[in-house]
Order: C-alpha cells, then sequence, then structure tokens
C-alpha cells in the first residue's frame, strides 16, 4: 500500500513535468525554425540615423542607415520611434535589444514567456480556489497551449515572429500579471500583504497602459470596473489600485499621445466616413473571432454551469468583469484605422483565462459540467495532436525556404552582385503556425517598401527585389 502511494506521488510530479517539458520543446522547436522575417531586418538599425541619406521616395521617415551596436543608442532610436512610427517603445526596445544578440537567445527567451503566461493563468484561478498542485498548473499550460495553437488568429506572428512575439505574447504576459494581482485585490482587498510589493506592482501600471493599445485599454476598463465593484458591493477602498489606475491610464496615454500614433492606429475623416469604417471594421473584426467562437462557447457553458452550481459571488462577479472587459476590447477595436487578426491576442488570452478560471472552480465540484470540461479537452487534444505535426511540417518547409534565400543572398554579396532577387512564398495550406503566412515577406510591388530596404540593408546589398516567382513550400 505504502509503495502504490509512492508511486502515485512520483507518477504526480512526473506526468505534469512532461506535459510541461513538451509543451516547452514544441515552442523551442517552432523558434528555433522560425526566421527573422519583415519587421526584423528594420528593427536591427538606429531610427535616429539615416536622416541626412538620398530618400529619393519621400519615405517617412527616411531609411535608417546605421545598425543598432549597443544598448544605450536604443534610447535615441525609440525616440525617434516615437515621433514617426509609434508609441509602442517599451515593445520595441526589447525588439531591438534581442536583435542585437544571437537568434537563439530570443528563441530560449519566448518559449519560456510562453509558459510563463500559462502558468500565470493557473496562478489566477489558484487565487480564487485557494488550492495550488503541480498536476493543475500542468493541466493549465497544456490547455492553455491547445486554446492558443487552435484558435488563437495568427498563432505564428502572435508567438514565434520576434518582433510579434515582443509586441503580442509578451505583452499579454504582462496583462495576464496584471489581472492576476487585480485579482488579489478583488479576493483580498489589497494587491498584496507587502506594502512595498502593492506600491512596486502600481508604478508598473505605467508599463502595461503604454505597452500596446488594446491590452492598455483592457487593462483600464478592468481595474475600473473592480474599483467600482469594490467600491459598491464591499465598501472596500484601496489607495494603491487608485495609484495603479492613475499610472495605467497614464501609461497609456503616452502611448496615445505620441506624434505618429492617432495618424497610425485610430480612424478619422468626415462623421459619414467615419461611420461607414466603423461599420467596416466591425465586419472584419466579427470575422476575424469566429475561429474564437469554440472557446467563447466553452466560457458561456462554463459560466451557466457556475452559476447554477453556486460557486460563489466572487467567482461569478470577477467572470462578468472579464467578459466586459473583453467586449469592451473588442469594440474598441472598431476605431482603428488598421485591424489585422492579430489584434484580437489580448481577447483571446484572456478567454482561455475566462475558462481555466472557471473550470478550476467547477472541477471541484461534481455534475455533468465535468463531462463537458473532459469531452472537449479529450477534442481539443486529438485535434492538436493532428495540426502540430501539419504545423511543424509547414514550419520545417518555410524555414528552408527562408535559410535558402538568406544564403543565396549572402552569395550574390560576395560574388559583388549588388541588385538580388529573390521569390515569393504561396501561402495557401500553410498552417498557421508559420509566423510568415499572413505576412509581407518580399514586396513586389515596390522595391523601396519597408521589407525590401532593410532586408538589402541587412544583408549589405544594395537592393532585395521580388524575382517573380512564387514558391510553394509544400510540393517540392
Amino acid at each position: 500500500m505504502k509503495a502504490d502511494t509512492g508511486k502515485n506521488r512520483i507518477l504526480r510530479i512526473i506526468l505534469p513535468l512532461i506535459i510541461i517539458s513538451s509543451v516547452l520543446a514544441f515552442m523551442l522547436y517552432c523558434n528555433f525554425h522560425t526566421s527573422m522575417l519583415v519587421d526584423d531586418y528594420g528593427y536591427c538599425f538606429d531610427f535616429s540615423t539615416g536622416w541626412d541619406s538620398p530618400n529619393p521616395d519621400g519615405l517617412v521617415p527616411p531609411p535608417a542607415s546605421v545598425r543598432i551596436d549597443d544598448v544605450f543608442s536604443i534610447f535615441a532610436s525609440m525616440a525617434s520611434h516615437r515621433q514617426c512610427h509609434s508609441g509602442r517603445v517599451l515593445s520595441h526596445f526589447l525588439v531591438q535589444l534581442f536583435l542585437m544578440m544571437p537568434k537563439w537567445v530570443f528563441n530560449i527567451f519566448n518559449s519560456l514567456m510562453f509558459i510563463l503566461q500559462a502558468v500565470m493563468i493557473y496562478l489566477c484561478g489558484t487565487v480564487l480556489t485557494g488550492k495550488k498542485s503541480l498536476t493543475g498548473a500542468a493541466a493549465a499550460v497544456l490547455f492553455t497551449f491547445m486554446s492558443l495553437f487552435l484558435f488563437q488568429p495568427v498563432y505564428g506572428e502572435i508567438n514565434l515572429w520576434l518582433d510579434g512575439s515582443l509586441n503580442y505574447l509578451w505583452t499579454s504576459t504582462y496583462t495576464v500579471i496584471y489581472i492576476y494581482f487585480y485579482l488579489r485585490l478583488f479576493k483580498t482587498g489589497k494587491f498584496s500583504k507587502n506594502t512595498a510589493v502593492s506600491i512596486l506592482f502600481a508604478v508598473s501600471g505605467f508599463a502595461v497602459g503604454m505597452s500596446h493599445e488594446v491590452s492598455g485599454a483592457a487593462m483600464i476598463v478592468l481595474s475600473f470596473l473592480i474599483i467600482v465593484y469594490l467600491h459598491f458591493a464591499r465598501k472596500v477602498h484601496n489607495i494603491p489600485s487608485y495609484l495603479s489606475f492613475a499610472f495605467t491610464v497614464g501609461g497609456f496615454l503616452y502611448l496615445l499621445l505620441a506624434p505618429k500614433e492617432l495618424d497610425t492606429q485610430m480612424a478619422g475623416g468626415s462623421l459619414t466616413e467615419l461611420a461607414g469604417k466603423l461599420f467596416e471594421n466591425l465586419a472584419v473584426l466579427i470575422q476575424f473571432a469566429a475561429i474564437l467562437m469554440p472557446l467563447l462557447l466553452l466560457a458561456i457553458v462554463l459560466f451557466a454551469a457556475a452559476v447554477r452550481a453556486k460557486v460563489g459571488r466572487d467567482i461569478t462577479a470577477f467572470t462578468v468583469i472579464l467578459f466586459l472587459t473583453m467586449a469592451a476590447s473588442f469594440c474598441s477595436l472598431a476605431f482603428a484605422s488598421y485591424i489585422a487578426p492579430r489584434c484580437l491576442f489580448v481577447i483571446s488570452v484572456m478567454l482561455v483565462l475566462c475558462c481555466v478560471i472557471l473550470m478550476t472552480v467547477l472541477l471541484q465540484k461534481k455534475g455533468m459540467h465535468t463531462y463537458i470540461i473532459f469531452a472537449f479537452a479529450g477534442v481539443m487534444a486529438i485535434l492538436t495532436a493532428v495540426l502540430a505535426v501539419k504545423g511543424i511540417k509547414d514550419i520545417n518547409a518555410v524555414y528552408a525556404f527562408t535559410v535558402h534565400n538568406e544564403e543565396y543572398i549572402m552569395e550574390c554579396r560576395q560574388n559583388g552582385t549588388e541588385d538580388v532577387k529573390i521569390p515569393e512564398l504561396a501561402r495557401d495550406g500553410l498552417s498557421e503556425c508559420c509566423a510568415v503566412k499572413y505576412l509581407k515577406y518580399i514586396d513586389g510591388y515596390n522595391i523601396n517598401s519597408w521589407p525590401n530596404i532593410y532586408m538589402a540593408k541587412y544583408y549589405g546589398v544594395r537592393s532585395v527585389s521580388f524575382s517573380g516567382e512564387i514558391v510553394d513550400v509544400n510540393n517540392r
């Protein structure tokens, strides 16, 4: 009997570690087989340089001419970036920092960041239940991975592409950490028992607010709703929470009021044009969000089960706040001048968080909901296994294609060929694991567009342009 108990204890440790290690191994493999793409080449350069260089096509800003070579030069580069590109200087500071290092450094850190995001999602659930276990953490990591792999739009752009990961995966991780502390506030009335930690977290709200337009706005809504709920429902008043809200708003305004930000991110024009743009954006958003529908339906079913199981006022109230935050985030995107599927990155992560919190609570209670949870997870596991095989196959093919082009450009430079032509990639049938599926790899219409200019500058040739050939890597 004691031997069986010992074996069970070992199994409860080894099996979760195998699950977490498997997810980490998959992320490492995919990161190591995702090349530098598009914006990655541009962010290798100091944006504060190159203003006096020839600029015949009137590009604004003119192309940077000097590579980033030390950490201090990133500050001047980001000052120019805020003036001419966007206010998202925190994410792009990290982009330029990692691009100074060998790519393998980013690959490791990025894979670990994905695991951290999943673990923080699990810890959010434990705040409401008060129970922690390695098995629960492993289950949450696996569910988070499967959910994002299957349902998050453009998985590769958000979680594997260097510039995309630092703007989306890393930002959503900050967001989950932010929500974790607000859950603690929601549950106990304090961010932390330690006042210094509470103040430090409050000040860090500035970084969360300025990290990204979508996540910054979402966290303002979430923190506001929690503060209002605590004020009216419990008569709880917490000074660090007001301070945190103020810093988050301050960070968001710093981001939004960057000279180029309003022109880049917000739709403009006459009232009629703006209304037309809003309806157009909503139609596009609904199309992008369709992939999230299984997760949304699961969250709704779990919420109904939680209400029926009488899990407690705290859990239902916080779930409603999460739903309201997601709705506000979704609607705010309608005002953007440009929408891409990756803009839904925060909504997808908050949906996963909502499901994990509700499942963590419901699995402690018996009922039909247990069968629903395991059935949904079982279907997800089968789909993930099948699509992961397809994803790895496509990633390998795309990686071979991009590496071949890189080697060809380098060979041309060594042979004295200054104007290099490379093929484009056929996207049809590619898995969304491939970061390049919806990205412009090489511009076939304008030799002086962002991808072409900076790829040429990075490899030291005069120009890189489209050869006219489109390669289907899956039919080679």
